[in-house]
């Protein structure tokens, strides 16, 4: 894993948590040639296996992968990848959700959110996706309905692998390949985008400092 310098043209914000104005400066590289990824298995109990947020910045490399973990826990019964330059993601192994849109622009850095609250009510608030701020609602494959009430979340699991950059399943060779940076794991809460960005004055979206978030036991911050 190689350190790059984050455009700041696009990832610099006038930073309504963090003062004036706040700048990512670095990021990761991978590089699914060279095998490049990161694990992490948590040692304590999360502060909710049913609610979690998953945010970062992201620079594709390679668009035509078939197949490019960026997280998943637990031998992928929960994953965020792209296919088949869609986003998609796991469910306990199944697929749950599948954008529409596709993402396929190799020079553009864009920020996704993934938020999980499996006790919501309504099955369609049980896990959501936001791409620059906007909330995602066109899926060629919706099966939120899958998700049972307050179904038991592998991301941030004591004892339960977690892999940034690949799937995690032992057979798997599936590696991202791009740009990671401003990873933030939220461990018990299901987050908006404001807490993690926001539209400048020009309407681009732009991060803000995410150091005040509470990151619960097993969240993290990847700066």
């Amino acid at each position: 894993i190689m350190a790059a310098t984050l455009n700041r043209q696009r990832a610099s914000g006038s930073g309504a948590q963090g003062g004036a104005g706040y700048v990512i400066g670095n990021s990761c590289r991978f590089n699914d040639d060279d095998s490049a990824w990161l694990t992490w298995t948590p040692g304590k109990a999360p502060t909710s296996t049913t609610a979690c947020t998953l945010s970062m910045w992201l620079k594709l490399g390679n668009v035509n992968q078939s197949f490019a973990g960026i997280v998943a826990a637990g031998n992928d019964a929960n994953s965020i990848h792209f296919s088949s330059q869609k986003l998609y993601c796991l469910d306990d192994g199944g697929e749950t959700l599948t954008t529409t849109q596709l993402f396929r622009d190799p020079t553009a850095w864009f920020h996704l959110v993934v938020a999980y609250d499996t006790a919501q009510g309504t099955a369609a608030d049980r896990l959501t996706y936001y791409v620059n701020g906007v909330e995602i609602t066109s899926f060629s494959y919706d099966g939120r309905t899958n998700i049972t009430a307050s179904e038991t979340l592998a991301f941030f699991g004591n004892g339960i692998v977690q892999g940034f950059g690949r799937r995690v399943t032992s057979s798997a060779t599936n590696f991202f390949d791009g740009y990671l940076a401003e990873f933030v794991g939220i461990d018990g809460q299901a987050l908006s985008p404001s807490s993690f960005g926001e539209f400048d004055t020009n309407g681009n979206w732009v991060p803000i400092d995410p150091s005040e978030l509470t990151f619960g036991n097993n969240g993290f911050w990847l700066d």
